[in-house]
């Protein structure tokens, strides 16, 4: 899932540069994209957090790779 992040944002960096190259500096350009990169960053957590609660020592029921002790 990383791995299609990082695509996405390479993707939307790149239409960033292109904005900037030619020259949308005064429209809300800008400001979208930059909203469009805050939200990849909030989903980028939300995906880290959700690896890592799948692979902790402490899983509760109905998560995967739960064992009932």
């Amino acid at each position: 899932m990383l791995q299609e992040w990082a695509g996405t944002a390479e993707r939307a960096l790149e239409d960033m540069i292109s904005d900037l190259r030619a020259g949308k500096l005064y429209d809300d350009t800008l400001a979208r994209d930059f909203d469009f990169l805050r939200h990849l960053m909030g989903r980028r957590e939300i995906i880290v957090n959700e690896i890592a609660r799948a692979n902790s020592r402490h899983r509760g029921p109905g998560t995967p790779g739960y064992r009932e002790f």
